[in-house]
């Protein structure tokens, strides 16, 4: 989002030389025809106030996203004709309570709430695709997936999903890509946030920022554990679920922020148990059954309705829509969505769907969250593993079924998992006919 500068001018000695200089050069001035040169320059002046003919002249400026004090104070050097002094000091808008006049430079990202536009799809019967990223770890990770936000932008993402890193660690630039996609690239951005490593106070602090430039989406998450750390603990003054998150939220900042929330379709990993005999399952529990090289895992029929019930505990305390984990078999994302309608569980439900990009990343995702696999897909990749650009073409094969099972049971909107790569992406959305 923009910034705001107050700007006190004063006249350079000799001062009436210079202010008798001044004031005869802007007897001249076509003042909409300046204002359209300030705007091509990325600057608004919103206030020229002088007190005097040879007194202080206080105005207050906006600058474009990403255009700071000193772009601005170069500008107002050469704009001013010499004559005058400047001043530049930031405004507070947060300390303020808001900025001091309405903003003329916004993306048509801001304050915008996701659940408004999947409903209006809803409502058209439409396709529509969401993106989720992760932050990078080095500076060149970043500056290539921002690349890539650019190109990939122009597929009008309805939303573009930024990860917070476990125990906090990627926080900040998690904002940064959420403030940049949003103002540079136009992307609404729905940014993860999570409770672990944070107490109420780091909480304010970023949903302020969010609020400062207009991201006005949250998914509201209880977060893995830091790096090293193997259980999950609450931080102390912190949060000890999503459930906690979302309703902090709601009462702190009302209905301003869209939430959205996790749901998982084979039970969250961590409820997930050993299972030595599957004879002795449920013909639901089967349905969930996860067997990989590490074993056979399943969530109970008891535990699934725990987290079934508590899905619907963040629903009821705010929460819009729910994103869910990944999956390969649609078929436990059906039954999920029909358990959610029998719970009463009403909300829209975005299918998290994982895009195949690589054989070891795809092992590695697989078992860390215990993801029930189609025979098939194993098969299939362990057919295509020795060469990346199969991977990816299998993949892309994959995605493109997935998603047209979705579609044709009516699940229209698509949350990509894109692992800031463009080219499975691209490929599913041009098997779908809906890559522009």
């Amino acid at each position: 989002m923009s910034s705001f500068f107050a700007v006190t001018h004063t006249f350079k000695a000799p001062v009436e030389t210079n202010s008798a200089s001044f004031w005869a050069w802007m007897s001249t001035v076509d003042k909409a025809a300046e204002q359209e040169k300030h705007i091509a320059a990325g600057f608004y002046n919103h206030s020229f106030m002088p007190t005097g003919k040879t007194g202080t002249i206080i105005c207050i400026w906006e600058a474009k996203f990403e255009v700071e004090a000193g772009a601005l104070q170069a500008y107002l050097d050469t704009w001013t004709n010499g004559f005058l002094n400047q001043d530049i000091k930031r405004i507070d808008v947060q300390l303020s309570g808001g900025p001091p006049f309405p903003k003329h430079f916004t993306s048509p990202a801001a304050d915008v709430k996701i659940i408004n536009l999947i409903n209006e799809k809803i409502a058209a019967d439409e396709i529509f695709v969401a993106f989720e990223y992760y932050p990078p770890r080095t500076e060149t990770g970043v500056t290539n997936l921002l690349n890539r936000c650019e190109l990939m932008a122009t597929q009008d993402p309805m939303y573009s999903d930024v990860t917070w890193g476990a125990g906090g660690s990627t926080s900040d630039l998690t904002v940064e890509l959420c403030k940049k996609m949003q103002h540079r690239y136009d992307m609404i951005a729905n940014m993860h946030l999570t409770c672990t490593n944070m107490e109420e106070s780091k909480v304010d602090e970023a949903l302020a920022v969010c609020k400062e430039y207009g991201i006005n989406n949250i998914v509201a998450l209880r977060g893995d554990p830091p790096a090293g750390q193997d259980k999950w603990e609450a931080t102390d003054g912190g949060f000890t679920c999503g459930l906690d998150l979302v309703r902090y939220i709601r009462k702190g900042y009302g209905d301003y922020f869209g939430i959205s929330v996790a749901g998982y379709p084979e039970g969250h990993p961590n409820v997930l148990h050993e299972v030595k005999d599957k004879s002795t399952l449920s013909a639901s529990e089967l349905t969930r059954l996860v067997e990989n090289a590490d074993g056979m895992f399943v969530c109970s029929d008891e535990d699934y309705e725990k987290e079934m019930a508590y899905l619907k505990e963040k629903v009821d305390a705010g929460a819009d829509f729910i994103i869910t984990q990944m999956f390969f078999d649609v078929e436990v994302f059906f039954k999920f969505c029909d358990d959610c309608k029998e719970r009463g569980i009403m909300c829209p439900v975005m299918p998290g769907i994982m895009l195949i990009q690589a054989y070891g990343g795809f092992k590695r995702m697989t078992s860390l969250c215990k993801s029930r696999v189609p025979q098939s897909v194993v098969d299939a990749m362990e057919g295509v593993k020795d060469s990346s650009d199969d991977v990816k073409a299998y993949g892309m094969k994959f995605g493109t079924e997935v998603c047209q099972a979705l579609i044709a049971k009516g699940h229209k909107g698509l949350h990509l998992y894109t692992l800031n790569q463009e080219k499975v992406t691209f490929g599913v959305m041009e098997a779908l006919g809906i890559k522009k």
